[in-house]
């Protein structure tokens, strides 16, 4: 029998590592996966929203709205005791009225 593991997922603007809460960007839908199809599309595969604690890597893909140069988002991998299991920074993003991101998790191996 496989066992599942639960992750939560955090994604958060500048507010959210307690700067300034005056930033423009917008984060919209997230979308979990087991695969990044294509990196340069913006695209996954294999939608889920629970995983085996053998799968290899978690993706989730986000698009950013309304982001301002120089701005910072920061993907928040938590544990089942919802700690901080994994940050990844994006930081100093171009201007852009959309952009599309990919970030992963890896979990077994």
């Amino acid at each position: 029998m496989t066992s599942s593991r639960t992750c939560w997922l955090v994604v958060c603007a500048l507010a959210c590592a307690g700067a300034s809460p005056l930033f423009a960007a917008n984060v919209g839908p997230l979308q979990t996966a087991r695969f990044a199809s294509d990196q340069a599309a913006c695209t996954v595969n294999g939608a889920a929203t629970t995983f085996a604690s053998t799968t290899p890597q978690i993706f989730v893909r986000f698009v950013a709205t309304g982001v301002r140069a120089g701005e910072s988002l920061r993907v928040e991998w938590l544990n089942p005791s919802q700690q901080v299991a994994e940050q990844v920074p994006y930081e100093d993003l171009p201007a852009s009225g959309s952009l599309c991101l990919i970030s992963q998790l890896a979990v077994a191996g």
